[in-house]
């Protein structure tokens, strides 16, 4: 996977989905699954994927910021799955 594949999947697409399924655990799991499994039959098609959601959205509101700037913004954000902890 690309980085930028990586970007769209950890901080566009997983943490959109489980924050829609936050109620509904096992679809997240499976959506999640599924886009691993097409991103590795297809790389790049998440990346692709948010970047046309993103310009259908911006269609409506043109004066939003570029896909570029938001998945670089989304980077920035802490997530807890990432973080380590020190306790033993």
């Amino acid at each position: 996977m690309t980085s930028e594949t990586s970007s769209a999947l950890l901080y566009g697409l997983f943490p959109s989905i489980n924050d829609i399924c936050k109620n509904d655990p096992q679809t997240a799991k499976a959506l999640n699954q599924a886009f691993v499994r097409v991103e590795k039959l297809a790389p790049g098609f998440s990346n692709d994927f948010l970047e046309n959601v993103h310009k259908r959205s911006n269609s409506t509101r043109p004066n939003q910021f570029n896909y570029d700037a938001t998945l670089l913004a989304l980077s920035s954000q802490k997530r807890p799955e990432f973080q380590l902890s020190l306790e033993r």
